[in-house]
């Protein structure tokens, strides 16, 4: 007994010296600022130790503050001569409880063990400083928790669950003075780097549990304990997809794979978040889905897609909001059917494919460091059509839409194109594109665009022929391309920018038709041209009006034009020549003049109807002179009176309704008054005739420069 009482008063003396100290120093008493603590290691002090005399309450109470810091530095092994302690940390360990409270970067958990860490408490010790130590622990299904000081407990106990993550600081005069540093052992990873001052250390959006921590205090702007990177791990991203036969599938993290590869399955849904959000904003996604194009905006977790319906998701776009957007880019990149992965998108930029009906089958999502490098190839992260078009077709209807060179309508049944629609869907380039078509009983319709009707429906009108034009940046940058399958004639030439497809006056049915866009640079490789377009005559001129009788009097006569070097046919009807055929003309004879010839300019009963040419309205003095001795032979005269070989052309009313001249004269006897005119249904005494309504097109179309060849078979073209 003696000897526990001079133990006992050799610690009172050595304890009463640490008080005076720290009296001295004006620091708060161990006892006073851990007063339930000590209450507890009072309550189980040894009873032999208890056991003593009577003593004033001054005594009684120095005893008390002397016992309680006692047990507390011999409970953790401490020995009192050492180094004062500034931070202590106890952790509670999944199947082992409370661990020992741990000091000044010594490790509290376990490692080796994949034991997670389900609650904490730190606290301050024995510092020159006011202030407290405030953490919040990042618990599995709850998040961040709020803040708690000083020994209070932060996480769980009794709920199985894993911390992942911590933040600790220092408030009050003494994070004037000091840094709290700290580092994590997290599942799959290890120890992660020192991090401080509030920072998040551990993982987040990963399910990974902390292990152990280690904490340690460090004079104000001094050197960390060790590596200060990567401290803290959380998905930027998460994204989850719904997936034909599968449902949806977990969350994927940061550029790794949603959906599948190799099974051709199709994407049906998607939901997009970002946990744990660096700065203020949004995501904010929408999807291409079959059947119902692109779909409104949707953000942070909603879903955007269907389930259910079986319909795929064709393409994606995906944007950032706020702060999150001024600090990131978001890439991302999908698989898709036929085409496998794509480049990757970015920033709201449309990602897989629309227009072909392709199904996406997987997508990877990333944010980077704004304009930080792309993950990957950013060549080609979504593929549409430029144009799509549809052909409403004899008892049929509206066909679905195609394009690049796909065939709207049908061949080989002899149904009617009655009406198209064309839609450029460039995203690159302003502009678009217009069209029109030449209908049955109507004529040309006026232009329309962008997936305007052109033609008709219910009413039983033929389309004969269709001109396409591109308009604004897309004409500068591409051509359009396009040819017909007309009613006995099969596939046409490829016609481009604007150029006639198809026939005028022939009374034939469009039947089909494919369009395509290429760069000015490209050309289709099967573009067809006429036999004469290498011809000198084809060569010095823009327009050919060809009459080919091949032997008779009946003649087939086309309109060409040449655009871009390339020949098209701008019209092409019937009509007739010179009773005797197409030779050697004379005075004599009824023979047209065969050859190429300059077209003059046009005459008629009426006002000008439009011409492109000179013109000149009949009078009653309007005199053609076919007089061989007339000095004026084979010109148009006003005079009051003429001969017998003389045209008063007022009395031609219907032939020279609207006519044209060509510049055929061979002198006095050669013959005279060639003309083009309307026709009046049978040969003629030498002139060109056709029906009235090509003759007006002739008259609104033709242009200066434009010659008529006048042949018997299509390669007598070459001498001209």
């Amino acid at each position: 007994m003696l000897k526990k009482t001079f133990r006992n008063i050799t610690k009172i003396i050595s304890v009463s010296v640490c008080i005076m100290i720290v009296c001295c120093n004006t620091f708060p008493t161990y006892a006073e600022e851990n007063d339930e603590e000590s209450t507890k290691i009072e309550e189980n002090m040894d009873s032999e130790e208890l056991e003593t005399t009577e003593e004033s309450p001054e005594i009684v109470d120095e005893q008390t503050n002397l016992n309680n810091l006692e047990n507390t530095v011999e409970s953790n092994d401490v020995n009192p001569n050492d180094a004062r302690h500034l931070i202590s940390y106890q952790t509670h360990v999944q199947d082992l409880g409370w661990l020992d409270r741990v000091y000044d970067g010594e490790t509290g958990g376990t490692t080796g063990k994949s034991k997670r860490l389900e609650a904490l408490n730190i606290n301050l010790i024995d510092t020159s400083y006011t202030g407290v130590v405030e953490y919040s622990a990042h618990v599995q299904d709850i998040g961040w928790q709020d803040w708690v000081s000083n020994g209070n407990l932060s996480g769980t106990i009794g709920q199985g669950k894993r911390v992942e993550a911590i933040k600790i600081k220092l408030s009050g005069d003494i994070s004037n003075y000091y840094d709290i540093y700290y580092r994590v052992h997290a599942a799959n990873f290890g120890w992660l780097g020192w991090t401080k001052n509030g920072e998040a250390a551990g993982t987040s959006g990963y399910s990974y549990h902390l292990e152990a921590i280690e904490i340690q205090l460090v004079e104000k702007n001094g050197s960390a304990p060790e590596i200060t990177e990567n401290a803290f791990h959380h998905p930027l991203v998460k994204y989850a997809t719904h997936i034909e036969n599968d449902g949806w599938q977990g969350w994927k993290n940061d550029g790794e794979l949603s959906g599948t590869t190799g099974r051709a399955l199709r994407l049906e849904g998607i939901k997009i978040m970002i946990p744990d959000q660096d700065y203020e904003g949004s995501i904010c996604y929408k999807t291409h889905v079959q059947d119902y194009g692109w779909q409104d905006w949707t953000e942070n977790g909603e879903m955007s897609g269907t389930s259910g319906k079986e319909l795929r998701l064709e393409a994606i776009q995906i944007r950032l909001t706020g702060e999150m957007e001024a600090n990131y880019d978001i890439y991302y990149q999908v698989h898709a059917e036929e085409i496998g992965w794509m480049g990757w998108a970015k920033n709201g930029g449309s990602a897989g494919t629309a227009g072909y009906g392709y199904r996406l089958e997987a997508i990877r999502i990333q944010l980077v460091p704004k304009d930080g490098e792309a993950p990957g190839s950013a060549t080609n992260p979504f593929k549409s059509p430029m144009l799509s078009y549809s052909s409403h077709v004899e008892q049929i209807g509206w066909q679905a839409a195609v394009s690049e060179g796909q065939t709207s309508g049908t061949s080989g049944k002899g149904y009617r194109l009655e009406a198209i629609k064309i839609t450029s869907q460039n995203q690159e380039y302003s502009g678009g594109i217009r069209y029109r078509t030449h209908v049955q009983d109507i004529g040309w319709q006026d232009w329309i665009e962008n997936g305007q009707i052109s033609g008709t429906s219910g009413r039983g009108l033929r389309l004969e022929a269709i001109q396409i034009q591109l308009t604004g940046e897309l004409e500068e940058y591409y051509d359009v391309y396009y040819r017909v399958h007309s009613e006995d004639y099969g596939w046409m030439y490829w016609m481009k920018n604007g150029q006639q497809a198809g026939s005028v006056g022939r009374g034939k049915r469009l039947e089909a038709i494919q369009i395509k866009l290429l760069p000015k640079n490209e050309s289709i490789s099967d573009v067809s041209q006429p036999v004469w377009a290498s011809s000198n005559l084809a060569n010095r001129t823009n327009q050919i009006l060809i009459v080919n009788a091949n032997g008779g009097t009946s003649v087939n006569i086309q309109l060409w034009e040449k655009n871009e070097g390339l020949w098209s046919k701008a019209m092409e009807t019937s009509g007739f020549v010179g009773s005797d055929g197409i030779g050697t003309a004379s005075d004599y004879i009824s023979k047209t003049p065969a050859g190429a010839y300059a077209l003059g300019y046009a005459f008629g009963m009426h006002g000008n109807p439009g011409c492109r040419l000179d013109y000149r309205r009949i009078t009653h003095t309007s005199y053609w002179i076919g007089t061989m001795w007339d000095p004026q032979y084979n010109t148009w005269q006003e005079r009051t009176s003429g001969t017998s070989w003389d045209e008063h052309l007022i009395e031609y009313s219907q032939a020279y309704e609207y006519a044209m001249t060509f510049d055929y004269n061979r002198g006095p006897g050669g013959g005279s008054a060639f003309f083009l005119h309307v026709s009046n249904g049978r040969p003629t005494a030498g002139c060109i005739s056709l029906p009235r309504a090509n003759m007006i097109y002739l008259m609104r179309n033709i242009q200066k420069g434009a010659y008529i060849a006048i042949i018997n078979q299509e390669n007598e073209m070459y001498s001209l």
